[in-house]
C-alpha cells in the first residue's frame, strides 16, 4: 500500500494527496504533528526514509519518493491509468512549467 507523509498546511503535502486522490489511488496518509512552534516533530522512521525530511515524503513498498514535483512525476509514471500529465511532450513540458511555477509562486510566501 502506498504511504504519503505529509503535513496539513503543506501546500507540497497537498499537491500530493489531490494527485493520489485525482488517480484514484488507496494510500495511507501519515500526518507529522507539528510542535508548538510550528516546526514537524519527525518520527524517527520518517527521518530513516528521508533524511532531508520534508514533506511529502511517498512511500511505494520498497520505493520512497519525495519532492512534490517528483511525487507527481513518479504516480503517473508507477500508475498510468488516470494520467496527470498530458501524453504529447511539449504540452507535458507546459504543464511541468506551470507546476514549477505555482511552486515557485507559494515557496515565496510560504
Amino acid at each position: 500500500m502506498l504511504k504519503l507523509y505529509s503535513i496539513a498546511l503543506s501546500p507540497w503535502a497537498r499537491k500530493a494527496r489531490i494527485a493520489l486522490y485525482e488517480k484514484g489511488l488507496t494510500f495511507e496518509k501519515i500526518s507529522i504533528p507539528s510542535k508548538p512552534d510550528g516546526t514537524m516533530d519527525k518520527p524517527a522512521e520518517f527521518l530513516a526514509a528521508n533524511p532531508r525530511g520534508k514533506v511529502p515524503t511517498l512511500i511505494d513498498d520498497d520505493t520512497v519518493v519525495y519532492e512534490s514535483s517528483l511525487v507527481l512525476e513518479y504516480l503517473d509514471e508507477a500508475y498510468p491509468e488516470t494520467p496527470l500529465y498530458p501524453k504529447d511532450v511539449k504540452a507535458k513540458a507546459r504543464c511541468r512549467q506551470l507546476v514549477d511555477a505555482g511552486d515557485q509562486d507559494l515557496g515565496g510566501p510560504m
